[in-house]
């Protein structure tokens, strides 16, 4: 009976801890989509994918839809529309951007300044169980997780101003845009969307 009843408490123990694991894994991805969504939710940002995913990525084609989550692995590079009438500057230094580098929750700084953050956190907290945190937000900053950011002019068209818009094609099943070049085939356009057999 003893013996029984240490396995029914060991099956116990093991599906308890198999349950938390489960509850700590989706709660890791819930907060790590949050932590994304002014970056997914933002018009002022644009990603640079790669054509093929990552090895980390779950995702079958990083172009699976404007809607669709774009998985962090995939993305190379951050477009971020701003005005120049201002130069932007790094809210740690206040200066001009030094090989800008911009993080999950949308805040940009200069690489050197986070990696000075990250070195200052890990020499004044050296048994802190988390890694240092964003100086805008909190949110626990990983320097694998950073991308390169470039800052495109965007200016705000003024009063008045006449404004030419350009229609773009799409072709079924992909969700980017492209300008088709006039007498090729759509997916011959220089400017289509690849697909997932083209090179990187």
């Amino acid at each position: 009976g003893r013996h029984y009843n240490n396995n029914h408490r060991n099956n116990q123990r093991s599906q308890h801890q198999d349950r938390r694991t489960k509850e700590d894994r989706s709660s890791a991805r819930r907060k790590a989509s949050a932590a994304m969504f002014y970056l997914h939710s933002s018009a002022d940002h644009q990603f640079i994918l790669s054509r093929r995913p990552h090895k980390s990525s779950q995702q079958p084609y990083s172009f699976s839809g404007s809607d669709a989550p774009v998985s962090w692995a995939c993305v190379l590079m951050v477009k971020q529309l701003s005005s120049l009438e201002f130069e932007e500057t790094c809210p740690i230094c206040l200066e001009a951007y030094t090989a800008a580098r911009i993080t999950k929750c949308g805040h940009s700084f200069c690489l050197p300044c986070l990696l000075h953050h990250s070195h200052a956190f890990s020499t004044n907290y050296p048994y802190a169980k988390t890694g240092p945190k964003c100086p805008c937000c909190s949110i626990e900053l990983h320097l694998d997780d950073v991308r390169p950011v470039q800052f495109v002019d965007a200016p705000t068209p003024a009063v008045s101003q006449t404004v030419r818009l350009i229609k773009l094609h799409r072709v079924k099943g992909c969700a980017a845009p492209f300008l088709p070049q006039p007498h090729h085939p759509r997916r011959a356009a220089p400017h289509a969307a690849p697909g997932q057999c083209d090179a990187d």
